[in-house]
């Protein structure tokens, strides 16, 4: 059992890692091989992608793994998101019409969305796997999927010297991987078969949906600064806070599976069980190796982040300390929202932690807008401190009054 729950957590780190530095690899090969506004049109497509696979994936996963007593089934999750699926499409399809993009870039946006949308669809049966304590299996899949897709899109790019033969090429590897690797575990999802009962597709919607918002918001917000820079400065400009938030997109990405993966499960099965107190013990251990992460990362970050930054991606961002130092700072946060979120879907506090993000989103969203119009990179690396951080006070604020009401 040690053992599974140790390949459990090691391949949720690997498929996290992978997942996070992804886009990194690819902005890193456009930087070198192509140029600088290529790597900021890549980055500002990921950011859609990103933002749009949330549609796609809307919200499902953290509910699925979380449910135990499998109040759904896998058939029931398969039909919202099919629906879900075609909707993000949809979404995307009329943003590219609406936008005025020149026909690069939009063709960019579409095939970095595909590769989320492949991603994204195929989640469900890691979701599933995770439900049943077989994390490793879905790690091992999202590794291999998106390790062959870097491979191919670093080989195709450094000969082709354009980014959008390597990214059809990427979504083809990356379906063709996860077709294969559904097949080879097809005895896993035993009479797997599409439901589309519109009473049950209602009520997981019903039950997904302020989670699918509070989610959407969030990770608006995360990727504002690109959005801002994109339409007020540049697409250098977006390369550039791209490559000065690497460090926080990885760590957050690496601390939101770590604590909302298998470790999120084993919360939610005390939860279920009404052993309250010794859930809320388990997340003060996560708390506490949260500080210890958030110290080691803010000391390699202000040691060696400009530095080996400036050496990957060729580029000299030594005038970009200031701005670093501001997101590095505001990144910390990230570790902490990741153990709150986690344990505020256990406790199924969705709708009260969405309350908590739209009024965050109201009152800094206008300011994040009007710093970076004045201050362009420095007032993007400020907004991360501005919205994020009375986010996870808040949210903290919320998860230790609910749970004190519950254990009383």
């Amino acid at each position: 059992m040690k053992a599974n729950d140790f390949q459990n957590n090691l391949w949720t780190l690997l498929s996290s890692g992978i997942s996070a530095i992804f886009v990194s690899v690819m902005v890193f090969v456009t930087v070198r091989t192509i140029g600088l506004a290529e790597a900021g049109m890549l980055s500002f497509a990921a950011a859609v992608g990103g933002i749009s696979q949330l549609l796609v994936m809307f919200s499902v996963r953290p509910i699925q793994s979380t449910d135990i007593n499998q109040e759904y089934s896998l058939n029931s999750y398969l039909g919202l998101r099919v629906f879900s699926a075609l909707f993000a499409s949809a979404v995307v399809v009329v943003f590219l019409i609406i936008s005025g993009f020149e026909l690069n870039r939009i063709i960019v946006i579409f095939l970095v969305y595909m590769i989320y949308f492949i991603d994204g669809f195929f989640d469900l049966f890691m979701g599933d796997l995770q439900q049943k304590g077989k994390m490793r299996i879905a790690g091992r899949m999202r590794v291999c999927a998106f390790g062959i897709c870097m491979v191919v899109f670093t080989v195709f790019a450094v000969l082709t010297k354009t980014i959008i033969i390597p990214l059809c090429i990427s979504c083809a590897s990356i379906f063709i991987v996860y077709i294969i690797w559904i097949w080879f575990y097809r005895r896993q999802f035993k009479q797997v078969r599409i439901n589309f009962d519109k009473t049950i597709i209602k009520k997981l919607t019903i039950a997904v949906l302020p989670l699918l918002i509070g989610t959407f918001i969030y990770s608006f917000l995360f990727n504002s600064q690109k959005y801002y820079l994109n339409f007020l400065v540049s697409d250098e400009s977006v390369a550039i806070i791209s490559i000065l938030i690497l460090p926080t997109s990885f760590l957050s990405i690496l601390c939101s599976s770590l604590f909302m993966g298998a470790e999120m499960t084993k919360t939610a099965k005390m939860f279920i069980n009404g052993q309250l107190k010794q859930m809320s013990r388990r997340v003060n251990y996560q708390f506490l190796f949260a500080v210890i992460i958030s110290a080691v990362f803010v000391l390699c970050s202000l040691t060696f982040g400009i530095p080996l930054l400036s050496w990957v991606f060729n580029n000299d961002l030594s005038m970009y300390q200031q701005e670093f130092l501001i997101i590095t700072l505001g990144g910390v946060s990230f570790v902490f929202l990741a153990v709150l979120g986690g344990v505020m879907i256990t406790m199924r506090l969705q709708k009260i932690n969405l309350y908590n993000i739209i009024t965050i989103a109201i009152i800094a969203g206008p300011i994040s807008w009007f710093l970076v119009l004045q201050y362009g990179i420095l007032g993007a690396a400020y907004t991360s401190m501005i919205i994020f951080i009375p986010f996870a006070v808040s949210s903290f604020i919320v998860y230790k009054v609910s749970l004190n009401r519950m254990i009383k």
